[in-house]
């Protein structure tokens, strides 16, 4: 009875945290124009975005060995409506170490410059995230 109890309360106060957070579902089908739409909305808006970017078809790793390039349309798409510049941060979090690192912000409009395919962005990006690996296990190794 205690444990259903919790569960309810749990589940009232969760609820409410994630309506605060406007989590916005991602599919890799035609509903990702939705998710699109909506996130360029939110950026208009001016608030910030987390994506988790990485392909979990092989499951979550502590290092992601491919992301989804859905980020860099987005960051087109709202380039294209906004006629603004994007920032995106690269962020490595390690679920075995407890510890977030954050990089330097990386305007997209310079990077789509180079006309390279959203692929080798979002690979560049992953290749970014593999460097705060690499700086978490050189700091912890001290």
């Amino acid at each position: 009875m205690a444990s259903f109890l919790l569960a309810t309360v749990f589940a009232a106060f969760s609820r409410l945290i994630y309506l605060g957070m406007h989590v916005i579902p991602s599919y890799p089908d035609i509903r990702f124009k939705h998710t699109l739409r909506e996130s360029v909305d939110h950026l208009v808006k001016g608030n910030s975005i987390l994506v988790f970017p990485e392909d979990s078809a092989s499951g979550y790793m502590e290092m992601p060995l491919r992301y989804q390039a859905g980020f860099v349309m987005l960051a087109e798409q709202y380039i294209i409506e906004s006629g603004n510049d994007i920032e995106i941060v690269p962020i490595f979090y390690s679920e075995t170490k407890h510890v977030i690192i954050t990089g330097k912000p990386v305007g997209m409009t310079k990077l789509m410059k180079k006309k390279r395919t959203r692929e080798s962005l979002a690979e560049e990006f992953r290749k970014a995230t593999q460097d705060l690996y690499h700086l978490l296990d050189d700091k912890t190794s001290m």
